[in-house]
Order: structure tokens, then C-alpha cells, then sequence
């Protein structure tokens, strides 16, 4: 038979409300009563996105959220938030916590990756979920619940496109009485569209190269694929593999592609001790492997290289050797690698009318442990910015040359680093009449460099009548420094661990004229052990809920505190070859490290949606809203521009979904558009820059003379947009109003056939 559709839009409003939803609360199940702001989206949604990647998909449906482009990276950003990595946002695959803690927190291959058709649902809280996922769960939270096993036999499904798309899926389903099985395989790739030479590609440039010199595509990507989902009455079993390589297209050195292996095996088992006592357990071991490579460059077959600028940039020795190593290396050259291995356990207790009737109480113990620094199946342990520097040299900084001996000894990416977190969490929820629901709980966690954290969270649900409910929501988040902060590494790319601050501090008690903080003045500031930045987050939410139609409305108050950016110095009288304690001076002649901003940041956001169902059709829009009422000095950098506008992020998107479903004499058909229409933002040029609708269209259709085979044609970017998107980072921006990285129109053709 032909897979049966679960989409959320085709739902009666009944069904769409006794979702039992996982990862806000380790009590409620209920969609209409987490105690965050929460969205749910189906498999049948990502069918009709038009989403190439995870990134892209919770752009196009959850409000608050939005892909920014960084300058080596892509950015996970919720409620006018941009960390300058994602390790302030939590991944979860079933539950079960993916994320690094040495540097990168949500695998690149899931967030970042082509391959979708694994997923059942997506889960995502829109603010801080420490409260129950601890670490990490700063300014969101995404779970990824997996197909599971299910009456089809075998699925087949083949992708071809425009730009060199290709993805061929395998995956068959098993279910008995006390049994199910759901096995995966999947392999792609997609060639891309070249980077325009344009803002952000065209202004920046190092080593004699613009960012379009380099070569990159949009999304240019392969991938390798595996899971398994197994279950045996009240045990389940996950196994996979992510193997993903991709551009770092708006990166302007010379490790220009990521690539990440990602292993893992998970088991939870539930069981009922008494009537009203339940144990849930799990646990799990992770191998993640991230390597960076190099596409390399013939500047005698590259139609799109600039040998003029080439010329030009390689007679100048104010930039680190420029040009020599993009002629001399091939592409593929492997420029850094590294390894981490996670394993962890959870156990929580469920109480049904804990004391009193009506009350619900779960308590519950984590433990996870982390070994960072690991060699990587290639071989490798270390990071480099320079081709030269494989080729045994690199620069002096004076434009002479040193040799560097073998990458892994003298480069490390991650010194080795082992650590473990312990948890604690409670969480109460007590009814205290037909129509009012009172929350709360708190987590404690313990870590062996910044201590220990307490996060909150008390509320109240409060219902109208049978179709309104109201809630109103304290809670907090929080993320301490990445454990390469302590373990230490980047080594000659210029990480300081916090191990070594005093011999900056030595430093600085040394040199009265040490401009310590960058700013072109001369002071004595010693930089200091950091705190986790925290997140506290109030929230008013309203929603009624009728069989036509549903509506939601949330207003929210962010403070942030101890913001954790990266700061870079270069130290007088010390150069590349130096060191300060164990770490070696970058090759840039200077180091970075994390610290604490000063002061707070406010924000104060409203998001709306709004669901229409009418006989074959399914109207939905929100809009999503947030402003920064205040921010101090010291909060100026990552998050928020001098003049208190957001660093790229858009101040107001707004998103339409119009779904309309059909039959003729030649099959069922489904025809899917979805808009994207960020007003304007603010480049980090400090200019307002006009946004943009990003408009993909999508036709599926179920022929009735083949009733297991579903073909779908999408259309990305329908009206060919080819404005700039918002760029942020760390680094130096300046020039650049936005990045080209909007793909040009394009399409591809599925094909999908159940046995």
C-alpha cells in the first residue's frame, strides 16, 4: 500500500491536539499544554518545503527561528539570537542528545546536511530548554524524532534536479505484535550553484583571493546515510551513521569543507514499578569525527579564477604568503581533523498523584561523559588555515618561511580532554482544578571547570473554556564555554586555553602599554575564568483551538547575561614559533579565547500564528517579531550592533503556507507553496538592507493506476530572488552588506515507490 498521510495540516483538530510530544517536559505529552512556546513539524511539511537542509526547514515554518550565514559557518539563530557557532542550540535525535561540547554543539551533517526522508516529525522549543535538557538548550531546542516501524515492506525512492542533485533512499518497515523495525540507507549529492561575485564574496579576500575566487558553491554537498530504529515491547534501539562533507562557502581561507562521520547507538527502555510509578532509562555512546579540507585550485583551467588579482596579491607580503599554495595544491588536500566520543545515561521517575490527587512529579539523574582530542579515523588530530603549511612551511609573519614538521604534533585541533557532567531535575506539575494547571521545576548541573548551574522554570496554564488556553512561563537557559576553552587546542590557529590566562595576565603586569582589549587604547584589564552566559525568558502565551481553525499568539521578554564571545589579541613582543604557557602564538601572530561580555541585553518579541482549514484547502501564516529594548556597552558584539539593531538577524519575517489537495480521473493531487518574506535587516555595515521573499513551489501527485507510486516536482526560490541574505560573525565584515547566498531558481523531481 501507499504510505498513509500523518500530516499535521490534514489532522482534525482533536487529533492535532493529543500529539504526544517528547522533549519539553518530562511530564506533559500534550501539544495544546507544554509549558514553552513549541512546534511540530511533519513529514509531509518537509515533502512541501522546499528545503534543501534542517537550517533551511525551520526557517521556512518555526517563527523566531532563522538561518544567518556566519563567515565560516551557518548559523542556527532563534529569537534574534546569532551565537558565532551553534553550541548554544540543542539537537536531539529521539530524544538523545547529539551535540559536541568541544567546539560545534548540533551535528553539521543533520543541521546542515541534504538528507530529510529519515524524519517523522521535528519537535523544536523556541527559547531556553535547560529546565530538562541542561548544557547547551540555551536559546533553543530541536528533536528529531525518526521514522519508526510500520506496516510497508520496502520504500524506494529516487531525487534528480537541477545542479547535479541526486539521492537514492532505501529504507523497509516491520511490525508485529511486540515487535517493529524501521531500517534506512540513503547516499546524495548535490553539485551546487557557483557563488556570485557579489557584497560579502566580493569584499573580503586573503591569500590574493575573493571568497568567489575560491570557488565555492551554494550547498555544494555529498552524504552517506544509515539508521536503524528498532523496538521490542518497551526497549528501543537506535543505530546510525551521518557521513557528510559540504562548502564552507563564505570562508576566505583555504579549509573550505567540512565534512563530519557521526556513529552513534542509543537504547531506552520503560517500565511500570507500581500504578502510579514509572521508570524511563537510556543511554548512549557517540563517535564524531570532523575533518576540513580544501577544494584546491588550477588557475590554468578555472574559468573563474582572477589571475590579475592573483598576480597582484601574490607581489605583496602583506597578507601570509597570498596565492602560492592555491596553484600548487590539489583539491581534496586535507587540512584538519579531530575526534570526540560521548557516552551518557538518564534515568527519570514518574508519580502519578505525588502526595496528593492530581499531581505529577517526575525526578530524575543524567551523566554524561566526554574524551575530546581523539585522532579521527583518518589519522588526524589537527587544524591548519594554510594550504602552505601541508606542503611543510608556513609563514613567519615577516615574509619569510619556518618549517612545521608533521601537522598533528605541531597543529593540534583539540588537545586531549576528558571530563564528565552530572545532572539533577525535578519537575512538578499539579492540576489544581478542571481549568488551571500550575508547573515547576528546576535542574541542577555540575561541571568540572565552571561549577555548578541551577536553572528554573514555574508557570501556569490556565483554560478559558474548552477552546482557550492561556499560559504564562518563567524559565531560564544556559551554556558554559566550549571544553575546548579548558582542554585547550587550535593550536597555531591561536585558541588560548583558560589553563594559560595568568601568563597573559603576566603579560599585561609587564607591558604598561598593552592595549589588552583591542580597543586602541592602552590598559591593564586581566581576562578572567568565564561563567555560563544565562538566558532568562518570560513568556505570555494565548491560543484558541476550534475545528476550522487554530491561532497562537506569544509575547516574550529575553534578558541575557555573561555573554560568551570569542576575543582575539595580537601580544606585543611575541610572534608565530612563541608561546604562552602550553599554547602556541597563532599563525597569525596572535591568540583567541572566550570570555564574558559585560551588562545585559533585553529583547521583547511577539510571534503570531494562524491555521485556516477548508475543505481541500490549509491556509496558515505567522509572523514573528523581536526588538532589543536595551543593551548595554558590554554586550555589544555577536548578538547586537552598536546602535542596538540586531547583527543580521531580521527583525520581522512573516511566512505563508497555502496547501491544496485535489482529485482527477488520473490520480490524488497535492499542490504546496510556501513564502518567506523577511522585511529588511540591519548589514553589519550598520545600513537597513531590503529583504526578501523567498517563494518555493511544490505539486505532488498519486496516480490511481499506480497506487504506490507518489511523484513530486519542486520549485526553489519560484521568483528567482537574487538579493543578498544576512551575513554576521565575529571577524572583520566590513564592506559587506550581505552575502549571495541565495540559491538561483532550481528544481528536482521525486519519486517515491512502496512495496
Amino acid at each position: 500500500m501507499a504510505e498513509q498521510r500523518s500530516d499535521l495540516t490534514s489532522m482534525t483538530m482533536e487529533e492535532l491536539l493529543n500529539i504526544e510530544v517528547s522533549v519539553a517536559s518530562n511530564i506533559v505529552t500534550e501539544a495544546q499544554k507544554q509549558p514553552v512556546s513549541f512546534s511540530a513539524i511533519s513529514k509531509e511539511q518537509i515533502e512541501n518545503s522546499g528545503a534543501r537542509t534542517l537550517n533551511e526547514l525551520l526557517t521556512i515554518y518555526v517563527p523566531g527561528y532563522f538561518l544567518v550565514e556566519d563567515q565560516d559557518d551557518t548559523i542556527a539563530g532563534f529569537r534574534g539570537l546569532i551565537p558565532d557557532n551553534n553550541s548554544k542550540v540543542l539537537m536531539l535525535l529521539n530524544g538523545i542528545n547529539l551535540n559536541t561540547e568541544w567546539f560545534w554543539g548540533p551535528p553539521d551533517a543533520i543541521l546542515n546536511g541534504l538528507d530529510l526522508n529519515f524524519i517523522e516529525r521535528i519537535e523544536v522549543i523556541r527559547g531556553p530548554g535547560s529546565v530538562t535538557l541542561g548544557q547547551g538548550a540555551l536559546l533553543g531546542v530541536i528533536n528529531i524524532v525518526t521514522k519508526k516501524g510500520g506496516t510497508e515492506r520496502a520504500n524506494i525512492r529516487y531525487e534528480s534536479g537541477a545542479d547535479g542533485l541526486t539521492k537514492q533512499t532505501l529504507s523497509t518497515h516491520f511490525k508485529s505484535e511486540n515487535t517493529s523495525a524501521f531500517i534506512y540507507a540513503s547516499i546524495g549529492k548535490f553539485d551546487g550553484t557557483p557563488m556570485e561575485n557579489q557584497g560579502w564574496a566580493q569584499v573580503r579576500s586573503e591569500q590574493g583571493l575573493t571568497v568567489f575566487e575560491r570557488n565555492h558553491h551554494l550547498k555544494r554537498s555529498e552524504y552517506t546515510n544509515v539508521l536503524a530504529h528498532l523496538e521490542k515491547n518497551d526497549l528501543e534501539i537506535n543505530l546510525f551513521q551521518f557521513e557528510h562533507q559540504r562548502d564552507l562557502y563564505n570562508f576566505y581561507r583555504d579549509r573550505e569543507s567540512v565534512e563530519q562521520r557521526l556513529r552513534g547507538i542509543s537504547l531506552s527502555y520503560k517500565t511500570e514499578l507500581t500504578d502510579n510509578l514509572n521508570l524511563a532509562i537510556s543511554g548512549k555512546h557517540l563517535i564524531d569525527d570532523y575533518g576540513l579540507f580544501s577544494h584546491g585550485y588550477n588557475i590554468e583551467t578555472d574559468a573563474r579564477f582572477n589571475y590579475e588579482a592573483f598576480e597582484s596579491g601574490f607581489s605583496s607580503i602583506t597578507q601570509s604568503i597570498p596565492g602560492l599554495a592555491d596553484r600548487s595544491v590539489e583539491p581534496g588536500l586535507s587540512m584538519g581533523g579531530t575526534r570526540e566520543t560521548r557516552r551518557g545515561f538518564k534515568a527519570i521517575l514518574n508519580w502519578n498523584n505525588f502526595f496528593v490527587e492530581g499531581n505529577q512529579a517526575a525526578l530524575g539523574i543524567e551523566y554524561n561523559h566526554y574524551n575530546s582530542g581523539q585522532l579521527d579515523s583518518r589519522g588526524n588530530n589537527f587544524i591548519i588555515n594554510e594550504e602552505i603549511q601541508r606542503l611543510g612551511l608556513t609563514s613567519d609573519g615577516a615574509g619569510g618561511f619556518l618549517a612545521t614538521g608533521s601537522v598533528n604534533d605541531n597543529n593540534a585541533w583539540a588537545k586531549p580532554h576528558s571530563f564528565s557532567m552530572k545532572s539533577v531535575f525535578f519537575e512538578n506539575v499539579y492540576s489544581l482544578n478542571e481549568s488551571t494547571d500550575w508547573f515547576a521545576a528546576f535542574r541542577w548541573d555540575s561541571h568540572p571547570n565552571w561549577g555548578s548551574q541551577i536553572t528554573p522554570r514555574i508557570g501556569a496554564l490556565f483554560a478559558l473554556d474548552e477552546n482557550q488556553l492561556f499560559r504564562v512561563t518563567f524559565q531560564t537557559g544556559f551554556r558554559g564555554a566550549v571544553s575546548v576553552q579548558y582542554g585547550g587546542g587550535f593550536v597555531q590557529d591561536g585558541l588560548l586555553a583558560e589553563s594559560n590566562f595568568y601568563a597573559v595576565n603576566e603579560i599585561a603586569d609587564t607591558l604598561a602599554d598593552f592595549d589588552f582589549d583591542g580597543d586602541g587604547t592602552n590598559d591593564t584589564r586581566v581576562i578572567k575564568s568565564v561563567e555560563p552566559e544565562m538566558l532568562s525568558s518570560v513568556e505570555i502565551a494565548y491560543s484558541r483551538n476550534t475545528s476550522d481553525y487554530k491561532f497562537n499568539a506569544v509575547l516574550f521578554h529575553n534578558t541575557v547575561e555573561d555573554i560568551l564571545t570569542a576575543q582575539a589579541h595580537q601580544y606585543d613582543g611575541l610572534a608565530f614559533g612563541d608561546t604562552i604557557g602550553t599554547d602556541d602564538i597563532g599563525t597569525w601572530n596572535g591568540n583567541w579565547y572566550y570570555q564574558n561580555q559585560e551588562g545585559e541585553l533585553k529583547q521583547l518579541g511577539l510571534e503570531l500564528e494562524i491555521e485556516y482549514h477548508l475543505e481541500n484547502w490549509t491556509l496558515a501564516a505567522s509572523h514573528a517579531s523581536v526588538k532589543v529594548t536595551s543593551a548595554d556597552e558590554g554586550t555589544i558584539g555577536v548578538y547586537v550592533l552598536p546602535n542596538k539593531k540586531h547583527s543580521a538577524y531580521p527583525e520581522n519575517v512573516t511566512r505563508l503556507h497555502v496547501s491544496y489537495s485535489t482529485s482527477s480521473s488520473l490520480g490524488e493531487w497535492s499542490f504546496n507553496l510556501n513564502d518567506l518574506w523577511y522585511w529588511n535587516y540591519h548589514s553589519p555595515t550598520q545600513v537597513k538592507v531590503d529583504g526578501a521573499h523567498l517563494v518555493n513551489l511544490g505539486a505532488s501527485l498519486n496516480f490511481n493506476s499506480l497506487p504506490n507510486l507518489t511523484t513530486r516536482l519542486t520549485v526553489k526560490n519560484l521568483f528567482d530572488s537574487d538579493k543578498l541574505y544576512p551575513i554576521t560573525g565575529t571577524g572583520n565584515l566590513l564592506g559587506a552588506e550581505g552575502t549571495p547566498s541565495t540559491e538561483n531558481r532550481s528544481w528536482w523531481l521525486s519519486l517515491n515507490y512502496s512495496f
